[in-house]
């Protein structure tokens, strides 16, 4: 696995501000215990809704699974390393990443020596989540299966 040093600049930037993001709400846990972590959650799906209306600019017109699948290639794009398999399944997009893609959370849970599910239920599902709400407001996120080797999701409208 690449270490934070040898990603490009983009890359670096996100895993930094993801980092603070999380370390900061892990560390007013320990004083304000759970409604920290409700924060950092509520912060993430705004952001990333501001997020998803400006990627959906870049030629995202419709509402269906195939737009979901632009729009995660879009949100992922300053990271070449993370690269997915998608399965379509009538109205359900499952995406699958596994080694050696790269996921970002992986490198935050490590610098900050907290389980990477606490990463992704806590800041990465609910920025994925709001960003996809952009291209359909109906659609249903599930995380199948997480960990560093494989992570499955499906995105149901």
């Amino acid at each position: 696995m690449k270490r934070i040093e040898e990603l490009s600049k983009e890359e670096q930037d996100i895993v930094r501000d993801t980092t603070t993001y999380m370390g900061l709400a892990m560390a007013y846990r320990e004083r304000y215990g759970d409604e920290s972590l409700e924060v950092l959650r509520s912060f993430g799906e705004k952001m990333s809704t501001k997020i998803g209306n400006e990627l959906k600019q870049k030629g995202i017109k419709g509402s269906g699974v195939e737009d979901l699948r632009k729009m995660n290639d879009l949100q992922t794009e300053d990271f070449p390393d993370e690269t997915f398999k998608y399965e379509v399944e009538a109205n359900k997009l499952r995406i699958i990443r596994e080694v050696p893609s790269l996921c970002p959370m992986i490198l935050v849970s490590k610098e900050l020596n907290i389980p990477l599910r606490t990463v992704c239920e806590n800041l990465a599902f609910p920025q994925f989540h709001a960003i996809m709400k952009t291209v359909n407001p109906n659609v249903k996120h599930t995380c199948i299966e997480i960990s560093e080797q494989r992570c499955v999701h499906d995105l149901e409208i």
